[in-house]
């Protein structure tokens, strides 16, 4: 342990082919690798297989939006298996101390159940050579090829009869070559997670997780020079505080094109604005609620909670603007004037479930008008509309020139 502060993270890289994931080889260099029998058929006691390989690119977790990767480090942490210096040069032999080492009070996991969910060739107990079944790794996308991070790799499956999740991190004494696209391994990670779980919650969520956390550079370095457990998991923890508060790379280039963009202003500009960016939403302001079975009960149940909430307040303020009015709004025009608006702007607003009430400040505000009326001698419906033709210029005015702008000024 006194040299590990010298070890550095190797650069050893290979580059892979897009399609199939192989190091990229020429067509000769196969064939010196298939051995030559008289009919081309397979060799005496040779079996021959098929592999099913697919791989897809993922993007890495978003630890400032997605808090859920944050409260995963911080629960499995607590309960992670930490091996240090490991000197197997088998990666199955590896899993097989980290299960090992499961704690049995939390699950008891057997290495037989473990084998055939990790690796491909666990069925034929004569076949000796490893194939991961689920693996992430660091990859690197160029134009013309991928370059992959073989210096770390991560391991997940799930498992029947599970009650909790579990981690285990390896660090390698050296780094090890377990075999094409595996070489110079320096640190491996194995998450085991119970076959029925949330979404968020399950093994490839959570090998995602830390995957994301293996893929920065200078937390392998500092992982390579603890000397024990306990700092071990203190540095993930330290970086996944760092992440939580770093903005995305996107994001801070769009927020540094926004602050530093000086655009033209123009009238209806806003408008325009809000029309452009809410257009393409606004077909699925209305089928989004009837997606699944989910959204349907959603639907139904909110429309039902705001047929109760809206109707008793509409007949409640309609009664009492029928005692200010005298008879000329009753309860049936303020429960039809109800149903108007709310139609009018779910339709052209795209939001069915905005709550358009009427309230008691403004069942006021018509008490006063009537009495203006009354003794001024004027009609009550033309001076009712002529106020609110008058409100709705000034509103149409403010959305024009954008006077919402000026509201960052209106503070103590």
């Amino acid at each position: 342990m006194t040299g590990k502060s010298s070890r550095k993270t190797s650069p050893a890289r290979s580059v892979v082919d897009v399609e199939y994931g192989t190091p990229s080889r020429s067509i000769a260099d196969v064939e010196q690798g298939i051995p030559k029998t008289s009919d081309s058929g397979p060799a005496n006691n040779e079996q021959v297989f098929l592999l099913n390989s697919i791989q897809q690119a993922i993007p890495p977790k978003d630890f400032f939006v997605e808090i859920r990767g944050i409260l995963d480090v911080e629960h499995l942490l607590d309960n992670a298996i930490v091996i240090l210096d490991a000197t197997e040069t088998e990666i199955d032999v590896i899993i097989r101390r980290v299960v090992d080492e499961i704690n049995p009070k939390r699950d008891t996991i057997l290495y037989s159940d473990v084998e055939p969910k990790i690796f491909s060739y666990s069925d034929f107990s004569d076949l000796r050579v490893p194939s991961i079944r689920h693996k992430l790794q660091g990859v690197f996308v160029k134009p013309d090829n991928v370059v992959v991070d073989q210096s770390w790799l991560t391991i997940y499956c799930s498992i029947d009869g599970l009650f909790h999740r579990h981690i285990g991190f390896v660090r390698m004494n050296l780094p090890t070559n377990f075999g094409a696209g595996l070489g110079d391994v320096q640190f491996i990670l194995l998450v085991i997670a119970p076959m029925v779980e949330k979404g968020t919650k399950t093994a490839f969520e959570t090998a995602r997780t830390f995957s994301t956390l293996l893929c920065d550079p200078a937390l392998r370095q500092r992982l390579l020079d603890v000397h024990d457990s306990a700092n071990f998991i203190q540095e993930i923890n330290i970086t996944v505080d760092r992440m939580a508060f770093q903005l995305p790379t996107q994001l801070e280039k769009k927020i540094e094109k926004v602050v530093h963009k000086k655009e033209r202003w123009w009238p209806c500009k806003g408008i325009y604005n809000d029309f452009k960016r809410r257009w393409k939403c606004y077909g699925s302001d209305f089928t989004d609620g009837f997606s699944d079975a989910r959204a349907i009960q959603k639907t139904i149940s909110s429309a039902v909670f705001l047929y109760f909430a809206i109707l008793p307040t509409a007949i409640a303020l309609g009664m009492l603007n029928d005692s200010n009015t005298h008879g000329l709004i009753t309860v049936k025009k303020e429960i039809l004037a109800q149903w108007i608006g709310g139609l009018f702007f779910g339709i052209f607003g795209g939001q069915l479930f905005l709550i358009m009430l009427s309230t008691a400040p403004i069942s006021i505000y018509i008490e006063v008008i009537h009495q203006i009326c009354e003794n001024g001698g004027y009609d009550f419906f033309k001076m009712f509309t002529t106020t609110g033709l008058w409100c709705s210029a000034f509103l149409i005015i403010f959305a024009v020139f954008q006077f919402s702008a000026i509201m960052k000024y209106a503070k103590r």
